[in-house]
């Protein structure tokens, strides 16, 4: 009988081991499944907050161009307001239609600038009973054209109405060594 209690005993201590080692085994596989889950929330919440992080970047620099795009066009507004105002001066330097119908009956004026202002313009003076007419075609467009036509009409306007030179071989001739000497690099202030 006492091998039979300790066969018995042995028997249940074994499966109390078996149960035991059941235990810790479960106990390892839960605590496993819980360090996963707590990896796997942690990574959620990393990925989460990167795209959160990614999605301030992306709309800091949204921000940022359109803050870039207003500043452009706010500077595109000005240059464009100068240009115009540029345009502005220009017409009022060249001569009026009427003036010019008065000396050429069947006459017109097409003036059409490639861009807002233009490196082309006309001049029309009557000095006695003689007209002077020029169609000028500066070299360049824009703005560089235009400030080259102001040029050009500044020395022709010296030319014929402070030298009194009429001859168009003459003006020309006179009209290409201002040009020259304007533009001359290298000029000294003094000249």
């Amino acid at each position: 009988e006492f091998r039979r209690v300790l066969f018995r005993s042995y028997v249940q201590a074994e499966d109390g081991i078996r149960d035991l080692n059941s235990y810790f085994l479960l106990k390892e596989e839960v605590t496993h499944l819980e360090s996963a889950k707590k990896i796997e929330n942690l990574v959620l919440v990393r990925q989460i907050e990167t795209m959160k992080n990614e999605s301030e970047i992306e709309r800091l620099k949204k921000v940022e161009l359109k803050k870039a795009y207003e500043q452009i066009e706010e500077k595109n507004n000005n240059i464009l307001d100068s240009i115009e105002y540029a345009k502005y001066i220009q017409e009022t330097l060249l001569p009026n239609e009427e003036s010019i119908k008065q000396s050429f009956k069947e006459s017109f004026v097409f003036f059409q600038p490639k861009d807002i202002v233009s490196g082309d313009f006309y001049l029309h003076y009557r000095i006695g009973d003689k007209v002077l007419l020029a169609v000028v075609d500066c070299t360049g467009h824009g703005v560089p054209g235009a400030f080259m036509s102001l040029a050009g009409n500044n020395i022709l306007e010296h030319i014929i109405k402070t030298q009194r030179i009429y001859e168009p071989k003459l003006v020309l001739k006179e009209l290409n060594n201002a040009i020259v000497a304007k533009f001359k690099k290298g000029d000294d202030i003094s000249s």
